[in-house]
């Protein structure tokens, strides 16, 4: 199991990562990370919220694109150790658990985030109150899942436990479609040089503020998790049928 003054490495620091370092590192963990953008590592150990790596990790967080995160988890768990945890960030999670069966795995997503980018948009805060959902596998180890359900007391978050299964179904009409509707409607905007900024207020631009988010990951995010998103537009466009009917 974890605690303050156990070293925690987490692989990909980019919005949640970075931001998962500054928390861990507020609460006294002693964090280190890596990134393929050398330039976000070297901007975490100057704010210091990451320490120059060691291979002596009690716990691997992954957050990295749901896909890639596949490739490293199962590299990372090649490792003998019965003590390592490995848990990851990634949105989607039938992929990875349909991918991965070892009992020191645990599948998390945290329902946190913002539309800004690395490292600017890193916050130690941004996981305070907010659920922190665990997909564990029947085999997964109770040590295991203890470990991650510590580190994620730890940054202020509450811990939900879900299968797979529902946890992608859910998410598609709280995280993912909310998303494709942003994007949707930003790309309404006209193009004809029509000054259009005059009458945009609150409504449009907090109906729109996810759309900034990173795109090339969240296309990723969108085509794994397609049928579960498709279903809710089905059903979107069905009550806005009815609604233009009346």
């Amino acid at each position: 199991m974890t605690s303050p003054n156990s070293r925690v490495h987490i692989i990909g620091l980019g919005l949640l990562g970075g931001s998962l370092a500054a928390a861990l590192t507020r609460a006294g963990y002693v964090v280190s990370g890596s990134d393929l953008d050398a330039s976000l590592v070297d901007a975490a150990l100057a704010q210091g919220i990451v320490v120059p790596r060691s291979d002596d990790a009690d716990l691997v967080v992954v957050a990295t694109s749901p896909l890639s995160s596949i490739d490293i988890i199962r590299d990372i768990l090649t490792d003998a150790n019965p003590h390592l945890v490995v848990t990851d960030l990634a949105s989607v999670k039938v992929p990875l658990c349909d991918a991965i069966s070892d009992p020191r795995y645990v599948p998390g997503h945290p329902m946190a985030g913002s539309a800004l980018r690395a490292p600017a948009g890193w916050d130690a805060t941004m996981f305070s109150d907010a659920s922190w959902i665990l997909t564990p596998h029947t085999d997964t180890s109770a040590s295991a899942i203890a470990a991650v359900e510590e580190i994620v007391a730890a940054v202020g978050a509450r811990v939900h436990h879900s299968d797979a299964v529902t946890h992608d179904r859910l998410v598609a009409l709280t995280s993912h479609l909310p998303y494709v509707l942003a994007v949707g409607l930003r790309s309404l905007l006209p193009t004809d040089g029509t000054q259009v900024e005059p009458f945009i207020g609150p409504a449009f631009r907090g109906a729109t503020r996810v759309a900034d988010a990173n795109p090339e990951l969240f296309s990723e995010i969108v085509a794994l998790n397609r049928d579960a998103i498709d279903s809710y537009v089905a059903q979107l466009t069905q009550l806005l049928g009815r609604h233009a009917e009346s």
